[in-house]
Formats: C-alpha cells, structure tokens, sequence
C-alpha cells in the first residue's frame, strides 16, 4: 500500500535525496526478526549504482531475520538541528523500502569490499587491501535493492 506524505511540500528531490545517500554513510536497517517483532540495527553503507550495500559477518541475528524474510525499510539522516524559537527542527532524511540479497560473485564482492575501503578510510588502500584478503571469505555483503525512496526536508 503506497502512504501518501502529509507535508507534501516538504518532499525531497529525487536527486537531493540521492546526494544525502552518497554523502552519509551509516543507516538505520530495519528488518522483521524472530517472531515477527522489528529488529533495527545500525549499518555502514555505500550508495551504489542505484542500490545501497553493507557488509557484515557471515552469521547473527541481522543475517538469519534476512535470509528468512529479504524485506528491509532503512532511514538516513542527514543533517539537523532544533528551531527553538520555532518549537520545531529543520532535517533531511530519507526513508528507503526494498529487499536485500545475499551478493555472491566473487568479483562483485571484491570491487564492494574496495569501494568500502575507498570511501570510508581514504589512503589507507594498501592495509585495506590486506585486510580484505584476510577478512573476505567470513565476510557477508548484502545489496538493498531500492522498491521506494522518500526523501524528506524541512529548512525552517
């Protein structure tokens, strides 16, 4: 069922919303636990080619409640801070809902793993190279594949 945004004038661009996703790099995974009841862990990501990826070990609760029910909803929040003279907050954030998969392909998980490296630690290449060697094999990368995409702002 689509919901349909009560302030709809603040909806986001879909490019701004895009830019937020490029420029963050920690989301709130929300996934359907044991017993149906929500499970929300924070996550490490990267916006790629039109899907987010994250990596994780091979094994833990986030890893079971994914390969017993793919659907996922993730938050970002960019910036905000409080209005006190308004009673309210100016913020930007973005609300994405979408299935995660399990990536496999030896080369897809290198090119992942390298682009992690890149982007969170810039100029550690070489140790980060070294440690992907070690660490690959035990490790799991999981694709969000986007459904929808809300992007919300208010700048007060």
């Amino acid at each position: 069922m689509e919901r349909k945004m009560h302030f709809i004038n603040r909806l986001m661009k879909k490019e701004d919303a895009e830019a937020l996703l490029m420029n963050n790099r920690i989301a709130a995974l929300a996934v359907n636990g044991d017993e149906g009841k929500p499970y929300v862990v924070p996550v490490h990501y990267i916006y790629d080619k039109g899907s987010l990826y994250f990596h994780s070990a091979k094994y833990g609760y986030k890893i079971d409640a994914l390969a017993k029910d793919n659907r996922v909803c993730l938050t970002i929040v960019g910036e905000n801070r409080v209005i006190n003279e308004k009673f309210t907050a100016a913020f930007e954030s973005v609300v994405i809902e979408g299935h995660a998969e399990f990536v496999e392909d030896p080369e897809e998980r290198q090119y992942l793993a390298k682009e992690m490296i890149s982007r969170w630690t810039k100029g550690f290449d070489e140790a980060g190279q070294a440690m992907i060697d070690r660490t690959i094999d035990r490790t799991a990368f999981i694709r969000i594949c986007i459904d929808s995409m809300t992007g919300k702002e208010y700048r007060g």
